[in-house]
């Protein structure tokens, strides 16, 4: 393997010691069978309730408990066996890091050269439908548990937080992003490593096909935050930390995350905007959040390429 498709996988690897590690440490801590805590216990100001009542089947209380106030958002999570997590997660957790594992992997061992060429509306049109079919197997497998509402935090009576987070953490992850280029990060990584610019980012500059550019602007805007959002925030960190611990899951989940983009250039700043957003998840405990910032973050870089293109933003040589 060449130096970019090792570096992909050792993050892999990295991220499975990080929450073996966890894993380990919570059971000497806890014993066998003692709850971790919340989400974010210390953060339900963000959070708000739902409207309504809350849902019988909420993961926030336990089961006999008496029903909190919906206005002071959802409670800790209970001990014990009412947490919805079990032990059939850890092969959960398992199969979709080996699903980006191969697919990451693959991706980055094969030739680069003429391969935005062969890009089609009908490639793309799969790689939407792979993407919808893993959160829909991750909704499907948590939904006989857990209604999804309650689970992934859909009635989120504050979302006006969102039109001060979602642009807070653009503004951050730009800031990072030149800082990384102007300290000469991304020369160097470039150096050793012989990766460059994401490839969907290179078919927004050099596509002329616009279907393809269509639907790979609603794969970046749309499917991508909502589905990943799902996977890795909603389930992949949640399921992990129950196992692990809140730090263990949540550098586990944003290795898995950053290495499943199969860029080593981009690691770094995938790994910190994924460490961003369990955060965002954690403060608000609702998945529309990490969903927003996350369209937000890939919709200005569409435009940023699409202004690329028409010759209003230029891009120096490297």
């Amino acid at each position: 393997m060449d130096a970019a498709t090792t570096t992909l996988a050792l993050c892999f690897v990295l991220g499975l010691a990080v929450f073996v590690f966890g894993w380990r440490q919570q059971r000497r801590a806890a014993g066998p069978g003692r709850a971790i805590e919340d989400l974010s216990s210390a953060s339900a100001n963000l959070s708000g309730g739902p409207s309504g009542e809350v849902l019988d089947e909420s993961p926030y209380r336990s089961p006999g408990a008496p029903a909190a106030d919906p206005s002071d958002g959802p409670p800790e999570l209970p001990t014990g066996s009412a947490t919805p997590y079990r032990g059939i997660d850890l092969a959960m957790i398992a199969f979709i890091v080996l699903i980006y594992f191969a697919q990451s992997v693959i991706s980055a061992a094969l030739p680069s050269e003429g391969m935005l060429d062969q890009v089609t509306v009908a490639g793309l049109l799969v790689a939407v439908g792979f993407q919808i079919m893993i959160a829909a197997l991750v909704v499907g497998f948590m939904a006989w548990r857990l209604n999804p509402v309650t689970w992934l935090g859909l009635r989120w009576a504050r979302w006006p937080w969102v039109l001060l987070i979602a642009p807070a953490v653009l503004v951050g992850m730009w800031v990072f992003v030149i800082a990384l280029d102007v300290a000469g990060f991304n020369s160097w990584v470039q150096g050793w490593s012989g990766d460059g610019t994401q490839d969907t980012v290179m078919l927004f500059q050099e596509s002329d096909d616009w279907g393809v550019l269509v639907v790979m602007s609603l794969l970046a805007v749309v499917v991508a935050p909502v589905t990943e959002e799902v996977i890795f925030r909603g389930y992949l960190y949640p399921a992990a930390r129950h196992f692990s611990g809140r730090w263990p899951a949540a550098l586990f989940s944003a290795l898995v995350f950053a290495a499943a983009h199969s860029n080593v250039l981009a690691l770094l700043p995938l790994l910190v905007l994924a460490l961003v957003l369990v955060f965002v998840y954690g403060l608000t405990r609702s998945i529309w959040a990490p969903i927003a910032c996350h369209a937000l973050f890939n919709g200005a870089t569409v435009v940023v390429q699409f202004l690329i293109r028409a010759g209003v933003v230029e891009v120096p040589a490297s």
